[in-house]
């Protein structure tokens, strides 16, 4: 004979709703001169970010697109700096492809890939203007300000506490799941070690 009992149960991962109605954009970017590394890519679209917000209002980088909810008539070229070296920014209105939000949950995986890839953009995006800094391209943020020295461990080795966050459709419901984590890091240069 079993008996029942109610338990509590902590989870990490919490229930998204998200609303049927919202519309993305997404438009092929690119720039003159071409940029291959993404990081230095990202930063002159970023640099052209004021200029490109008037036109297209929030967007999200992606990759090499953006996604924003705003429909463009044609393309945009706007000019910007970035390490005083001039830059042409390029967003294609023509190279256009339309995403439901809602496709996050849809069945058709390239759909629900482009969706999952926009929602998590977005969580990526919204801690930019907080004290958390991604390190790597996993969306892993870190307080590099509450780093502390861990005992019995080498004097250079710092750990800092940060989480991971990411959005992921299950069989039932769109779920967010956070786990907190540590990086560890030394504070001596290579040289320093040798």
């Amino acid at each position: 004979m079993t008996q029942e009992q109610k338990i509590k149960l902590f989870s990490n991962q919490f229930k998204m709703k998200i609303g049927t109605k919202i519309i993305a954009h997404q438009y092929e970017v690119s720039t003159t001169p071409d940029i291959k590394e993404s990081f230095l890519f990202n930063k002159v679209v970023n640099a052209a970010g004021d200029k490109l917000r008037t036109h297209v209002g929030f967007y999200v980088i992606a990759g090499r697109t953006i996604f924003t909810p705003q429909a463009l008539s044609g393309d945009l070229v706007l000019e910007t700096t970035y390490n005083n070296i001039p830059f042409q920014v390029k967003v294609s209105g023509s190279a256009r492809q339309i995403f439901k939000v809602i496709d996050f949950e849809s069945e058709n995986y390239d759909r629900h890939l482009v969706a999952a890839n926009l929602v998590n953009n977005i969580i990526k995006h919204a801690f930019e203007d907080t004290a958390y800094t991604q390190i790597g391209r996993a969306p892993r943020f870190f307080n590099l300000k509450n780093g502390f020295f861990l005992p019995d461990a080498p004097d250079d080795l710092i750990a800092i506490p940060g989480f991971k966050a990411s959005a992921f459709r299950s069989s039932d419901c769109s779920t967010m799941l956070i786990d907190s984590l540590f990086k560890f890091m030394g504070q001596k240069n290579c040289y320093a070690t040798m």
